[in-house]
């Protein structure tokens, strides 16, 4: 046992005398910051651009998609007809910088209409006005309410 003490005592010695030499890096500040430098024909990295309102989701929901963030408002009809509110609510018109029911024929083709009868424009919004409006929607077919009244479809 004494000689493998001896021995790892040896190997453990051998070496000894050397000093480590130091990485170039680190010789000096001076190399290190010019080691992270950027070269002087590198283009800048263009900062990142704020989104407009056409990528928010104001103008995806909601058709106001000209204008600041923060005040995004729907400027273009076109903008109202692809939004949300369009397809389920019939405000497909760009009036005051926002959507709405601008005929018979949007609020005709939205989900409203189609489940509850708000198949008619009226100022601006789709509403219940007509027994016709009621005619061929869910609530018609599934909950026998098929007549116009004070707004709503309702049951004869």
């Amino acid at each position: 046992m004494s000689i493998v003490l001896l021995g790892a005592l040896l190997l453990g010695a051998v070496g000894c005398d050397r000093e480590e030499e130091a990485p170039e890096a680190e010789a000096s500040p001076e190399a290190s910051a010019a080691a992270t430098a950027e070269p002087e024909d590198a283009e800048p990295v263009p900062e990142e651009e704020a989104p407009s309102c056409a990528d928010l989701e104001d103008c995806a929901e909601e058709g106001r998609c000209a204008g600041e963030p923060g005040a995004c408002r729907a400027s273009e009809d076109a903008d109202c007809k692809k939004s949300a509110v369009c397809k389920d609510w019939g405000l497909c018109k760009a009036v005051d910088g926002k959507c709405e029911a601008g005929s018979h024929e949007d609020c005709e083709a939205s989900y409203a209409c189609k489940m509850r009868g708000r198949c008619s424009a009226d100022q601006g919004r789709c509403v219940v006005k007509r027994d016709k409006d009621c005619r061929g929607t869910y609530v018609c077919k599934y909950e026998k309410k098929c007549t116009a009244k004070r707004g709503w479809c309702r049951r004869d």
